[in-house]
């Protein structure tokens, strides 16, 4: 009976000894020759400790690595022990104790057991980083924390992960900075992710600049830290903070004291120039908030706001050449890039000449169909910059200006250019010029036109 039992437990603890061994070994994924499918191989011995069995594997991450077998993925550990059904169609590699994996086209988080943790409702999933992780949903990003909360609003273009305390974030085309609470600590109005993260340097160097200037005037004056009085912090768009005691904010402007000189004069500043202020109990009022994010005063934004994304366009015009009268009626989809260039989808033409030469009066209708590329200057006035475009396509015509029969056989290559003035996001005025060179019958032939335009664009 002793011995039985002292076999048992000499077999229980080389198990135990072969089990600890195989988890403290460090591997590698592998490709083998003989049979192209994947496994994982020692590091240190290059010794095959998990078979080539898999048709596709990620690297061991928290002692567990994803690997793809018969089209579906699972997880296993350094024994090749399953710790989940192979019934997902992605997965990703844990990071802080959880993984994103693919189930019925959503992603969710599980955790080293295999149990479901957050469901399975995003469209796309970032891995946990500083306890947060990024999440698409309908289209929007955002963070959420290890047990599903939002935290930062899915309300973003696109995000990038947090680093310590902070995260970049885009709305529309610009870049700004988000803490873990979700508050935008740098406003979106940055064109590209390094002048962001330039702006978040600036701020964490000036509040470890005044943390050191309090430090100094609390050792300097005797002053006891408990009973200092704290001060607001008046956060500007252009970056710039201001330490003030606050004194009354109205709906213009906000009223305030120099923290450092408060028997000094009251000063006023605009509301629309300050992005937040920081009370000294703590709390933050965000101001010029719309659609759920910060407007910026900034130039940029101001021209994203005067050019319309994506528009149906309508213009009507009138002009003439070669003693003819011309009546235009033109209809597209345009979409801008940036708010200073962008691109006619198409562009179709009915451009109807009326001769006025005293032998005969026929007419002629050219229909053209012409994609195109449009560029705005800069704003001048509110939303009224200068315009241009350029546009190449093919046409037909209708109508024959020489024996006035109908004839639909001029056919080809047409251009037209065009100058003009955004009025507004919606109003503009131009002059055009359009060239249509004929083939056919009449090989060579060629028209144009001058035109003045008038338009109006319709959509967000």
């Amino acid at each position: 009976m002793k011995k039985g039992f002292l076999f048992s437990a000499s077999l229980t603890v080389l198990l135990a000894l072969i089990t600890t061994n195989a988890l403290s070994q460090e591997l590698e994924k592998v490709k083998c020759k003989e049979n192209w499918l994947w496994g994982f191989v020692d590091k240190s011995s290059r010794e095959i400790v998990i078979f080539c069995q898999y048709d596709e594997v990620k690297d061991f991450s928290e002692g567990l690595a994803a690997v793809r077998r018969y089209g579906d993925w699972g997880f296993i550990d350094k024994t090749d022990k399953c710790i989940s059904t192979f019934k997902y169609q992605r997965a990703e590699s844990f990071s802080e104790g959880l993984a994103a994996v693919r189930l019925n086209r959503k992603w969710g988080f599980i955790d080293n057991k295999g149990n479901e943790i957050i469901p399975y409702k995003y469209q796309q999933t970032g891995d946990f980083s500083e306890g947060l992780a990024a999440v698409r949903l309908n289209g929007k990003w955002g963070f959420i924390d290890k047990a599903g909360k939002e935290v930062v609003p899915i309300k973003y273009k696109d995000v990038g992960f947090f680093s310590g305390n902070y995260a970049l974030v885009q709305y529309d085309k610009f870049w700004g900075i988000v803490e873990k609470n979700g508050t935008e600590i740098v406003p979106c109005i940055y064109s590209d992710t390094q002048s962001a993260k330039a702006a978040i340097a600036r701020e964490e160097l000036k509040r470890e600049k005044m943390a050191a200037q309090e430090q100094e005037r609390v050792t300097q004056e005797g002053i006891n830290p408990i009973t200092t009085n704290a001060y607001d912090i008046i956060l500007l768009y252009s970056g710039d903070e201001i330490k003030a005691k606050v004194l009354e904010t109205t709906d213009q402007q906000i009223k305030y004291k120099e923290f450092d000189f408060q028997s000094g004069p009251i000063r006023n500043i605009n509301k629309s120039e300050v992005f937040r202020i920081t009370y000294e109990n703590g709390r933050t009022e965000v101001f010029n908030k719309h659609k759920g994010t910060t407007a910026s005063p900034s130039n940029r934004q101001s021209l994203t706001n005067c050019a319309k994304n994506t528009a149906f366009g309508l213009d009507i015009g009138i002009g003439g050449a070669n003693k003819k009268f011309a009546s235009v009626l033109g209809i597209r989809v345009m979409h801008h890039f940036s708010p200073y260039f962008g691109i006619d989808f198409f562009k179709i033409n009915w451009i109807t000449d009326v001769y006025t030469s005293s032998i005969y009066t026929p007419w002629a209708m050219k229909i053209q169909i012409m994609p195109g590329i449009r560029g705005n200057t800069p704003t001048f006035f509110k939303c009224m910059s200068v315009y241009s475009v350029f546009r190449l396509g093919y046409g037909m015509q209708v109508g024959d200006p020489i024996f006035g029969r109908l004839l639909t056989d001029f056919e080809g290559l047409c251009l037209e250019t065009e100058l003009g003035l955004n009025l507004s996001r919606t109003v503009f005025i131009g002059f055009a010029y359009n060239y249509h060179q004929f083939f056919g019958n009449l090989l060579g032939y060629a028209d144009h036109s001058f035109s003045l335009r008038l338009g109006f664009n319709f959509g967000r």
